[in-house]
């Protein structure tokens, strides 16, 4: 069953952070340590990108997520840097991701210590896990 994610384009351009603690202890394992991603499986045809393995697509071994406790996501995708950006819990099992212009809603599937997976609209599945220790650097 694949999971729906919205994509909205804002009228104003902007968003807004917030230290929401509504949700506080997936809050908690989320800004605990810098995220990256481990594993990305496509819907309809299988696993696109491994740590540590050569494939022919894209390569996620730079994307790096460092969620902050005031609501703003900082780091890399395999695309470039993340500026401007704001997120939202808006359940246990629901993330909405601000990034003028657009508003981004993905689904978790699962969230612990060591592991973070969530949903992308197209039903891309991205697996992530704890930087490595000599990649870190300050944060919170």
């Amino acid at each position: 069953m694949l999971l729906s994610c919205q994509k909205q384009v804002l009228k104003d351009n902007t968003c807004s952070c917030s230290n929401d603690t509504s949700f506080s202890e997936v809050k908690n394992l989320l800004t605990a340590h810098p995220w990256q991603i481990n594993e990305v499986i496509d819907p309809f045809s299988g696993t696109r990108y491994k740590r540590g393995v050569l494939t022919d697509g894209k390569d996620f071994a730079t994307a790096r997520y460092l969620y902050k406790e005031n609501g703003t996501l900082t780091g890399n995708t395999w695309q470039g840097s993340i500026a401007n950006t704001c997120y939202t819990l808006l359940d246990n099992r629901k993330i909405q991701v601000c990034s003028p212009p657009c508003i981004d809603i993905y689904n978790v599937i699962s969230i612990g210590a060591t592991e973070y997976s969530y949903k992308d609209n197209s039903g891309t599945i991205f697996i992530l896990g704890p930087v490595e220790a000599s990649e870190t650097t300050g944060h919170k």
